[in-house]
Protein backbone atom coordinates (compact mmCIF):
# COMPACT_ATOMS: atom_id res chain seq x y z
CA UNK A 1 0.00 0.00 0.00
CA UNK A 2 1.25 3.13 -0.88
CA UNK A 3 2.30 6.50 1.21
CA UNK A 4 -1.31 8.32 2.31
CA UNK A 5 -1.46 12.27 3.43
CA UNK A 6 -2.52 12.42 6.96
CA UNK A 7 -6.54 13.64 7.12
CA UNK A 8 -6.42 17.59 8.46
CA UNK A 9 -9.55 17.57 10.10
CA UNK A 10 -12.25 15.25 10.37
CA UNK A 11 -14.00 16.12 7.35
CA UNK A 12 -11.36 15.20 5.39
CA UNK A 13 -11.11 11.73 7.43
CA UNK A 14 -14.63 11.33 6.70
CA UNK A 15 -14.49 12.21 2.90
CA UNK A 16 -11.62 9.79 2.88
CA UNK A 17 -13.96 7.09 4.79
CA UNK A 18 -17.03 8.05 2.10
CA UNK A 19 -14.22 7.55 -0.89
CA UNK A 20 -13.29 4.28 0.44
CA UNK A 21 -17.27 3.18 0.69
CA UNK A 22 -17.90 4.41 -2.70
CA UNK A 23 -17.12 1.11 -4.21
CA UNK A 24 -16.23 -1.33 -1.34
CA UNK A 25 -16.38 -4.80 -2.02
CA UNK A 26 -16.01 -7.49 0.68
CA UNK A 27 -11.77 -7.75 -0.83
CA UNK A 28 -11.85 -3.84 0.39
CA UNK A 29 -13.01 -4.11 3.90
CA UNK A 30 -9.15 -5.06 5.00
CA UNK A 31 -7.88 -2.52 2.89
CA UNK A 32 -10.37 -0.08 4.27
CA UNK A 33 -9.33 -0.97 7.93
CA UNK A 34 -5.83 -0.95 7.02
CA UNK A 35 -5.91 2.64 5.61
CA UNK A 36 -7.43 3.50 8.97
CA UNK A 37 -4.59 1.85 10.81
CA UNK A 38 -2.45 3.52 8.81
CA UNK A 39 -4.01 7.13 9.80
CA UNK A 40 -3.08 6.06 13.08
CA UNK A 41 -7.17 4.89 13.96
CA UNK A 42 -8.69 2.01 15.30
CA UNK A 43 -11.31 0.37 12.83
CA UNK A 44 -13.26 -0.59 15.52
CA UNK A 45 -13.72 2.53 17.40
CA UNK A 46 -13.81 4.70 13.89
CA UNK A 47 -16.86 2.06 13.05
CA UNK A 48 -18.68 2.87 16.30
CA UNK A 49 -18.21 6.50 16.29
CA UNK A 50 -19.72 6.31 13.17
CA UNK A 51 -22.97 4.15 14.38
CA UNK A 52 -23.44 6.32 17.20
CA UNK A 53 -23.08 9.70 14.74
CA UNK A 54 -25.38 7.76 12.93
CA UNK A 55 -28.18 6.96 15.35
CA UNK A 56 -27.64 10.12 16.60
CA UNK A 57 -28.88 12.13 13.61
CA UNK A 58 -31.48 9.84 12.80
CA UNK A 59 -33.28 10.43 16.36
CA UNK A 60 -32.81 14.04 16.26
CA UNK A 61 -33.68 13.73 12.23
CA UNK A 62 -37.00 15.82 11.40
CA UNK A 63 -37.56 13.55 8.80
CA UNK A 64 -37.43 10.83 11.15
CA UNK A 65 -40.84 8.97 11.00
CA UNK A 66 -40.74 8.74 14.86
CA UNK A 67 -40.21 12.26 15.41
CA UNK A 68 -43.34 13.44 12.85
CA UNK A 69 -45.59 10.97 15.02
CA UNK A 70 -44.32 12.25 18.00
CA UNK A 71 -44.87 15.82 16.97
CA UNK A 72 -48.43 14.91 14.97
CA UNK A 73 -49.51 13.43 18.32
CA UNK A 74 -47.86 16.39 20.51
CA UNK A 75 -50.03 18.79 17.81
CA UNK A 76 -53.15 16.56 18.14
CA UNK A 77 -53.45 16.49 22.03
CA UNK A 78 -53.14 20.58 21.81
CA UNK A 79 -55.77 20.67 19.83
CA UNK A 80 -58.22 18.32 21.41
CA UNK A 81 -57.01 20.08 24.74
CA UNK A 82 -57.93 23.33 22.84
CA UNK A 83 -61.52 22.21 21.88
CA UNK A 84 -61.97 20.92 25.19
CA UNK A 85 -61.28 23.70 27.21
CA UNK A 86 -63.55 25.49 24.78
CA UNK A 87 -66.73 23.12 25.97
CA UNK A 88 -65.85 24.16 29.19
CA UNK A 89 -68.50 26.36 30.63
CA UNK A 90 -71.01 25.86 28.44
CA UNK A 91 -74.38 25.71 29.16
CA UNK A 92 -76.66 22.84 27.69
CA UNK A 93 -78.39 24.70 25.36
CA UNK A 94 -75.36 26.22 23.90
CA UNK A 95 -73.76 22.66 23.96
CA UNK A 96 -77.07 21.22 22.20
CA UNK A 97 -76.65 24.46 19.71
CA UNK A 98 -72.98 23.61 18.84
CA UNK A 99 -73.85 19.80 18.22
CA UNK A 100 -76.61 20.98 15.77
CA UNK A 101 -74.23 23.15 14.08
CA UNK A 102 -71.43 20.58 13.79
CA UNK A 103 -74.13 17.90 12.31
CA UNK A 104 -75.34 20.15 9.60
CA UNK A 105 -71.84 21.23 8.42
CA UNK A 106 -70.99 17.66 8.92
CA UNK A 107 -73.78 16.38 6.71
CA UNK A 108 -73.10 19.50 4.39
CA UNK A 109 -69.53 18.54 4.17
CA UNK A 110 -70.06 14.20 3.85
CA UNK A 111 -73.34 14.80 1.46
CA UNK A 112 -74.13 11.76 4.35
CA UNK A 113 -76.20 12.27 7.43
CA UNK A 114 -73.51 11.46 10.80
CA UNK A 115 -73.88 8.95 13.20
CA UNK A 116 -74.45 11.59 15.70
CA UNK A 117 -77.83 11.98 13.58
CA UNK A 118 -79.62 9.17 14.95
CA UNK A 119 -78.95 10.54 18.16
CA UNK A 120 -81.46 11.72 20.90
CA UNK A 121 -79.53 14.95 22.20
CA UNK A 122 -81.93 15.51 24.57
CA UNK A 123 -81.61 11.91 26.49
CA UNK A 124 -77.72 12.71 26.89
CA UNK A 125 -75.64 14.09 29.64
CA UNK A 126 -74.02 17.00 29.03
CA UNK A 127 -70.63 15.20 29.11
CA UNK A 128 -72.02 13.27 26.70
CA UNK A 129 -73.04 15.86 24.53
CA UNK A 130 -69.83 18.03 25.08
CA UNK A 131 -67.56 14.58 24.43
CA UNK A 132 -69.57 14.57 21.07
CA UNK A 133 -68.86 17.95 20.10
CA UNK A 134 -65.70 17.33 20.62
CA UNK A 135 -65.36 14.65 18.38
CA UNK A 136 -67.17 16.59 15.70
CA UNK A 137 -65.07 19.24 15.90
CA UNK A 138 -62.11 16.80 15.53
CA UNK A 139 -63.30 15.21 12.58
CA UNK A 140 -64.50 18.36 11.13
CA UNK A 141 -61.14 19.75 11.68
CA UNK A 142 -59.29 16.78 10.29
CA UNK A 143 -61.74 16.96 7.05
CA UNK A 144 -60.18 21.13 6.98
CA UNK A 145 -56.98 19.89 6.54
CA UNK A 146 -57.33 17.00 4.15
Amino acid sequence: MGHHNEPKSEEDLLLAVADLFDEVTEEDIEEIDAALIEYGYDPEEVGRQMRMVAERALGDSPLNWRNQARQEIQRERERIESLTSQAINKTRAEILARASELLELAKAIHKKPALAHFRNFEEMTEQDLADLVEELEHLLSEQDQS
